[in-house]
C-alpha cells in the first residue's frame, strides 16, 4: 500500500510508462522537490593561495593575522618569522636568533574608537604582534621590526602566550594619573606561561666522595641543585604578565610593567 501511494504521488519514480530510469530534471518533479538556487555569502571554502618553497625548508609552527590589514605572520621551526601581505612575502626576519618559533599572537583591535591609532588598529609606538620560542619573547611592529625583546628564566622557555587589550587600565591594576584617565586609554598586555627545558644529568652524583673535601663539595652541589629545581618548579607554575598604557606613546618601553601570578 505504501509503494502504491508513493507511485501515485511520484508517478515517474519507478520509471513510468516511458521506461525511463527516474527523473533527472526539475520540470517533472513536484513543486516541493524542485531545486532552489541559494546565493553564496562569505567564505566559499576555496583555496585562495598555496605557499611552497617561499616558506623555506621548515615547518610552520604558528600563524596569526593582523587585524589592521590582514597581514599573515608565520612562525617557523627554524627561528624565522615571515610576514605575508596580499599574497606577497614582505618580510623575513629572525626571532632573536632562536632555533624555533613556537607561538605567534597578534594584538587585537583597540578597545577605544576616538584616537587615530584605533582607526587604523595600529599603535604607532606599541607592538602589533608577539612571538615566543627558544627561551625568549619578541614584540614586533606591523612592519616586522622588533620593538622589544626579553628572555625567560634560565632553564625555561615560553610554553604559551596570550595578548589583548583592556579598555580600562585600572582593570589590570595600573595606577594612572588624572591626565591619563580619559576613556581613550587602552592597556595592552602580554601573558606567558613557561615550561622547563633544563636537562638534569642523572649520573652527576653517582660517584661517592673519597674524602672530606669531596663530601663537602657534593653537599653544596646537592643543595644548589635542589634550589634550582624548586625555582624552576615555581616558574613553571606561574603566569607572567607584561602591560603598558597606550597613552604613553613617547617611549612605551619605559612604561612597560610586569607582574607574576
Amino acid at each position: 500500500r505504501r509503494l502504491k501511494k508513493a507511485n501515485e504521488v511520484f508517478p515517474n519514480l519507478d520509471g513510468g510508462d516511458d521506461g525511463g530510469g527516474g527523473v533527472d530534471d526539475d520540470e517533472s518533479k513536484p513543486q516541493s522537490m524542485k531545486s532552489t538556487a541559494i546565493p553564496l555569502t562569505g567564505p566559499t571554502g576555496e583555496v585562495a593561495m598555496t605557499l611552497g618553497m617561499e616558506l623555506r625548508r621548515s615547518y610552520v609552527n604558528s600563524l596569526a593575522v593582523l587585524p589592521s590589514d590582514g597581514t599573515i605572520i608565520s612562525g617557523l621551526d627554524d627561528g624565522h618569522v615571515q610576514l605575508w601581505r596580499r599574497g606577497q612575502l614582505i618580510k623575513d626576519a629572525r626571532h632573536n636568533m632562536a632555533k624555533s618559533v613556537d607561538c605567534v599572537m597578534a594584538f587585537p583591535r583597540e578597545c577605544h574608537e576616538s584616537s587615530t591609532a584605533a582607526a587604523t588598529n595600529v599603535d604607532s609606538n606599541g607592538p602589533s604582534f608577539a612571538t615566543a620560542g627558544d627561551g625568549s619573547i619578541c614584540l614586533w611592529n606591523n612592519e616586522g621590526e622588533i620593538v622589544m625583546q626579553f628572555g625567560s628564566y634560565g632553564g625555561t622557555t615560553p610554553a604559551s602566550i596570550a595578548v589583548g587589550n583592556v579598555g580600562s587600565a585600572g582593570a589590570m591594576g595600573v595606577s594612572r594619573s588624572s591626565s591619563s584617565s580619559s576613556s581613550s586609554s587602552t592597556t595592552k598586555y602580554l601573558a606567558s606561561c613557561f615550561r622547563i627545558t633544563r636537562e638534569v644529568d642523572p649520573n652527576r652524583f653517582r660517584l661517592l666522595p673519597q674524602n672530606e673535601a669531596e663530601r663537602q663539595r657534593r653537599e653544596v652541589a646537592e643543595v644548589q641543585e635542589r634550589l634550582i629545581q624548586q625555582e624552576l618548579s615555581r616558574v613553571s607554575s606561574c603566569v607572567k604578565i607584561w602591560y603598558y598604557d597606550t597613552n604613553h606613546q613617547s617611549n612605551y618601553a619605559l612604561q612597560l610593567r610586569e607582574d607574576v601570578i
